[in-house]
């Protein structure tokens, strides 16, 4: 098997395999807002953690988790919530404490047959649907790098 053989197949399975989860995580997102019942959400607390750099110690690594309670079927659930992932970026950590303040309310989208599985502020925003944004525009880039393989190779023929 020749290496632009290869190479070629390999560009449209990553691209396919980027796209197509993107499309999932797309719909999951898209599913929340259009059909998962919503609630108003109190924040219990709000933590922003602070840690040194694995790669580099001097570096410090901040992440947010924020403990909510809201009430859906006549039940009270409390959830934990860490969807911003970890950054060396203070100042966007701070605007999320800042944001989910104890005490503060915002709007929940949660699965009804699985309340602890919350969507935080759910809406048609880029931060809601960034991962899909990404893996389309990777799997999009793989793909055409595929098919612009194929091309060649059947040019060199």
């Amino acid at each position: 098997m020749s290496q632009i053989t290869l190479t070629k197949w390999s560009f449209l399975l990553m691209g396919s395999a980027s796209m197509l989860f993107g499309l999932w995580w797309g719909f999951r997102r898209w599913n929340a807002i259009v059909n998962l019942p919503s609630a108003t959400a109190v924040i219990l607390k709000s933590e922003l953690s602070e840690t040194a750099g694995v790669e580099d110690p001097s570096a410090t690594i901040y992440a947010n988790t924020v403990q909510l309670s809201f009430e859906a079927a006549g039940k009270s659930y409390q959830v934990k919530v860490n969807d911003w992932g970890s950054s060396t970026s203070a100042s966007r950590h701070h605007a999320i404490a800042r944001r989910y303040a104890v005490g503060s309310r915002h709007t929940v989208r949660y699965d009804p047959s699985r309340p602890q599985d919350v969507y935080l502020e759910a809406g048609y925003t880029f931060e809601f649907f960034k991962v899909t944004i990404f893996c389309l525009g990777l799997g999009g880039l793989f793909t055409a790098l595929g098919i612009l393989c194929f091309y060649l190779g059947r040019r060199s023929v």
